[in-house]
């Protein structure tokens, strides 16, 4: 669906949450979760923004002024040779990119010039108003330019790799030339602090990150171009200067901009003569190293799971450490502390559990902002499985998948492909520190969002069951669509009704004090912990919101059956379940639904409950948008719902989707 031309958002059968607090309920609300934020974060972010609105923060960042140069001219090297299938989607892009069309979000190709519009949004055909202002003077949700990160995506320089990769295989020097243009274009255009392209630190430091990622492809990093160490030394003091506030978000953020420290300050002590350069690059090695290791500790759980609760943003978090300590070793630097590798470690575990082997999909858990970075193979978006790849290999010395692939990143890293891959096992499992349960049958594969709130939620999706059948996602969660398009679409999809979980009375699990922020925010008790009984897999919990509604959900599941009951009280007018459903040749029966992959019964202690069989919204790509088919049950009175799901045979036309 082209999401440029949908004009509504939710269907008729499935109401809007309702507006937002009072004013003064809302502030009790505020009250009661910003201790929650961390008082600090909370007191420096207020500063920020006032810094910014009096125009103080201003003086911190002097403007710079445009300037083009060449930042890459390696030897010519022999062509390298690859397999047909990772070659060859490589140059259709490249091919592509040479006629001015850029891949954004990994999803979307669209037509920007060559070099780009650097200022366009050609989602919405805007663009900055003014792109010469000075980034704190700018708006990041400005209507008129749409959502900004339109606006940033083709100023990460995702494209600089692909250029340099090309090269490597064909020597055909034209790719050099593009890749030359657009950077000298790039720095012309956007002089140091102006413009949009710096408002972010973190999309500073990505693009930082990516020169340095193809200044290593095209081995020229240890006899940079002074324009090279010009660019990083721009970038490291954009990012130096304001990493407080990426600290206070407890989110990427500062893992990307500790990552942009660490690896310009440790280029700059390697390569730059200038004793300026080599001063500020020591104390940002140091400040870099400092930072993601304190990060690792504080966002990472001990059971691998990330800060922001979300799958895409943890495989962000998780290829920016695999780059930085790709750097570590190739430049022989101290090892990260134990404690730090520990989390790295299960960081990967974490994604590898979540990862379906076969088609490298993962649950569509929490935000989904399109994030696609450091990409060193022709894996599409939603293929996760070349981060864990390279992650397996740098923090635990193996391959956990046969060859494939996923393993080209691998290769243009240097790293040996001819060791054995050795798959850990991947048993039902709980998450208890990060908040999910892992439940497998052997054919189905649940994961229950058992939510231990310790960050700042970005989704309402306490108790959340998402359902894989033979590497089918046959109840889903929702995505994102975008940040600044349609909030009434961003809160939808945000929200407990795009989840697989109950509503009650219309209204997200937690309150919304901003479109960003929830207030009183839901932690799941566990009333039964995952374990082996006589009619299978066995996990209970529950939650009462600051409503006192009460919601327990206890999961039965074997491989061809699975049984969930939700005992639902504390409501006063209605209450509905939601099962959100894989596209597919679904019809209401009188008991539920079927299709040609699974029947749904529904039995309710309460009388007539009222089922329907609509169309709502998912988005599994950013910036785009589809509908599903979703089984509602309302009831309104408290109830007992069971659900009882029995799985068809697998027939060979079975793909997964």
């Amino acid at each position: 669906m082209n999401p440029d031309t949908t004009d509504t958002v939710v269907s008729t059968s499935a109401p809007p949450t309702k507006a937002a607090p009072a004013f003064f309920e809302r502030l009790g609300y505020l009250t009661r979760t910003l201790p929650l934020l961390g008082w600090r974060n909370v007191l420096y972010v207020a500063f920020y923004r006032a810094t910014l609105k009096s125009g103080l923060r201003r003086w911190s960042f002097p403007s710079g002024t445009p300037w083009c140069d060449i930042f890459f001219e390696p030897q010519s090297s022999e062509p390298t040779e690859l397999p047909d299938s990772w070659w060859r989607p490589l140059l259709a892009e490249v091919g592509a990119l040479h006629r001015g069309r850029v891949l954004y979000y990994g999803r979307h190709e669209k037509h920007v010039g060559s070099p780009p519009n650097w200022f366009a949004n050609p989602f919405n055909g805007t663009g900055a108003g003014n792109p010469q202002r000075h980034w704190t003077a700018l708006n990041d949700f400005d209507s008129g330019q749409g959502d900004i990160k339109n606006i940033w995506e083709a100023s990460r320089f995702g494209w600089a790799p692909l250029f340099a990769r090309a090269w490597r295989i064909t020597g055909e020097r034209q790719h050099l030339e593009f890749l030359n243009a657009w950077l000298a274009d790039w720095t012309e255009r956007n002089p140091s602090n102006l413009g949009p392209n710096w408002k972010c630190g973190q999309e500073t430091a990505l693009r930082l990150l990516h020169v340095m990622l193809t200044g290593w492809l095209l081995d020229s990093l240890e006899q940079p171009r002074e324009a090279t160490i010009r660019f990083a030394y721009e970038h490291g003091r954009r990012i130096a200067g304001n990493i407080r506030y990426a600290l206070a978000q407890d989110n990427n953020h500062g893992t990307s901009e500790a990552a942009g420290l660490f690896l310009a300050g440790n280029w700059l002590l390697r390569v730059s003569a200038s004793p300026q350069h080599r001063a500020t690059g020591e104390k940002w090695a140091q400040m870099g190293r400092r930072l993601l290791e304190e990060r690792a500790l504080k966002l990472i759980t001990p059971d691998g799971g990330f800060s922001q609760y979300s799958t895409t943003y943890h495989r962000l978090m998780l290829d920016t450490y695999s780059l930085v300590e790709h750097f570590r070793q190739a430049w022989k630097l101290p090892s990260f502390a134990d404690e730090v590798l520990s989390r790295l470690r299960a960081a990967t575990m974490w994604l590898y559990h979540l990862t379906d082997p076969q088609s490298g999909d993962a649950p569509n858990l929490g935000t989904n902002d399109g994030s696609f970075v450091f990409r060193l193979s022709s894996c599409g978006y939603r293929d996760f499985r070349p981060s864990v790849q390279w992650a397996a290999w740098l923090f635990h010395g193996q391959r956990f998948y046969e060859p494939g692939p996923y393993d080209e990143t691998l290769f243009w890293l240097g790293h040996p492909l001819d060791d054995p891959a050795k798959p850990p096992e991947r048993p039902s499992k709980s998450f208890p520190e990060f908040g999910l349960v892992l439940m497998d049958t052997g054919r189905t594969r649940g994961f229950v969002r058992a939510t231990k709130n310790r960050f700042r939620p970005a989704h309402a999706d306490a108790l959340h069951l998402d359902l894989w059948v033979d590497g089918r996602n046959l109840l889903r969660d929702s995505g994102s669509y975008s940040y600044n398009d349609d909030d009434t679409c961003y809160r939808f999809l945000s929200g407990t009704p795009s989840h697989n979980c109950v509503t009650f009375e219309d209204r997200d699990q937690m309150p919304r004090i901003g479109k960003f922020l929830f207030g009183c925010w839901t932690n799941v008790e566990e009333n039964q912990p995952l374990h082996r009984g006589e009619e299978g897999l066995q996990w209970a919990g529950s939650y009462r919101d600051d409503r006192g509604c009460l919601h327990i959900r206890e999961i039965t599941a074997t491989e061809s059956r699975w049984c969930i009951t939700d005992r639902i009280a504390g409501f006063d007018d209605s209450a509905t379940l939601r099962w959100r459903l894989m596209p597919g040749d679904w019809v209401l029966t009188p008991t539920g639904a079927r299709s040609s992959m699974a029947k749904i019964r529904i039995h309710a202690t309460t009388e007539s409950p009222r089922m329907a069989l609509v169309e709502e919204w998912e988005s599994r790509h950013y910036w785009e948008r589809s509908r599903i088919p979703v089984l509602t049950v309302t009831v309104e009175r408290e109830a007992v719902l069971t659900t009882e799901i029995l799985i068809e045979e697998k027939t060979a036309n079975d793909e997964a989707i």
